[in-house]
């Protein structure tokens, strides 16, 4: 068994782009063809994009990730999605030409600030949750398969 180092910063470059890649697509798609994808779309395309560096760590290092491993990968993995999702936001209010002020986010709900921000709220923990569960888990879906297809090539 090798004890390399891994690979962190290819993961996570990998992670990110696929991340963004799946997601503009999937963005895309409604735009395209005129229909709704359903809202666990987004939670797949966490989970697919984590599964890239999954299999980078394993070919890299010839083990599977450890829970703490996996738990770090997921922490920083849930921040990249944070940061990719709020960007992606920003642009799209932007090209639709809306205003990000609260007075427009009134406007545009028809709800008072402090009820809409409670459900933000609210709805950022468990998006936060299951970003975090999906990367968890999206980790190890390839990993094992990958390392016994390692295995199986270094006995020959």
């Amino acid at each position: 068994m090798q004890d390399t180092a891994a690979p962190t910063r290819k993961m996570y470059l990998t992670f990110a782009g696929v991340y963004l890649a799946v997601t503009l697509v999937l963005a895309a798609v409604p735009m395209l063809f005129g229909f709704d994808l359903p809202s666990v779309t987004g939670i797949i395309a966490i989970m697919a994009s984590a599964m890239a560096p999954g299999q980078i760590f394993v070919k890299a290092t010839r083990r599977l990730m450890t829970s703490a491993e996996k738990a770090v990968f997921a922490t920083f993995g849930t921040m990249i999605v944070i940061g990719i999702s709020l960007v992606l936001f920003g642009m799209f209010m932007a090209i639709a030409g809306a205003g990000l002020s609260a007075a427009d986010f009134e406007m545009a709900f028809g709800m008072p600030l402090a009820e809409m921000a409670a459900i933000l709220a609210i709805g950022a923990v468990i998006g936060i949750a299951l970003s975090w569960v999906a990367i968890y888990f999206g980790l190890g879906v390839t990993a094992k398969a990958t390392l016994k297809a390692l295995e199986k090539q270094d006995a020959r």
